[in-house]
């Protein structure tokens, strides 16, 4: 299947803007799944537009997401504040070129106070399959950066672990070093995608990637918006899992 990521740059730009480029990317470059950004519908640096653009799963931003995935036949994962129930998640969606939607994610940890302010947290973990049947794990940004997230999809059969971000250009070795050894260490997929540009106060780092069951690089982004797309070989978790059999053998660190 043929799999990648779109890094948005948040500069200048609206909700409809980005998904008009999104939709104009993916009409060169077609795709089976592709990953956007954490909160790709607000942006996640400026509060006030996390609050003004937040809206529920079924919501207009979410129809209009689902006629550009069912336009390029993809399935596409993205980022939004979710409104349920009076309270703000920071979510993140797949919806399949039919229009379903495959699975929503509510972040569960959040590492500062500004999302702590903004965000109720979800409480559970997210995968789902595609029509393709590849299962995919969904988690958002900081949930990336520990073992046992990424482990517990990979125990529930995640051949692909999505994770949208917004990380900030300090944070390099989150994207370099810990994305790999979360692919390496579980015989999966690794897709990341982050924003690209200054936002506010803050500065993203760009560097999405796509990284192999082996920790290999496969895909990695610039400082410019991009749609990457790589061909993935499925048949690598099989030969990985049997090099480096961590997934059978961790119970023994229980």
């Amino acid at each position: 299947m043929k799999a990648g990521f779109f890094q948005s740059d948040t500069r200048t730009s609206n909700p409809l803007e980005r998904l008009a480029r999104l939709d104009a990317a993916l009409a060169a470059q077609p795709l089976d799944l592709v990953v956007c950004p954490e909160l790709f519908l607000s942006g996640f640096g400026i509060a006030e537009n996390v609050k003004k653009y937040a809206e529920p799963e079924d919501g207009p931003f979410a129809e209009a997401m689902a006629e550009v995935a069912a336009r390029n036949a993809v399935s596409i994962v993205y980022g939004y504040p979710e409104l349920a129930d009076g309270a703000i998640y920071n979510s993140a969606l797949c919806i399949a070129p039919s229009g379903k939607h495959l699975g929503n994610h509510r972040k569960r940890l959040f590492p500062s106070d500004y999302e702590r302010d903004l965000f109720v947290a979800g409480d559970d973990k997210t995968i789902f399959t595609l029509d393709s049947g590849v299962t995919v794990g969904l988690l958002v940004c900081y949930e990336i950066e520990f073992p046992e997230a990424a482990r517990a999809c990979a125990r529930a059969g995640a051949d692909i672990i999505v994770a949208p971000t917004a990380c900030g250009i300090d944070w390099s070795i989150v994207s370099r070093k810990m994305v790999p050894i979360r692919a390496m260490e579980n015989g999966v997929f690794v897709i990341y995608s982050n924003h690209v540009g200054r936002e506010g106060e803050l500065d993203y780092l760009g560097d999405s990637c796509v990284i192999s069951p082996m920790g290999e690089d496969l895909a990695r982004a610039g400082r410019e918006e991009e749609l990457h797309d790589v061909e993935l070989d499925m048949t690598i978790m099989e030969k990985a899992r049997k090099r480096l059999p961590y997934l059978d053998d961790h119970h023994e660190f229980l």
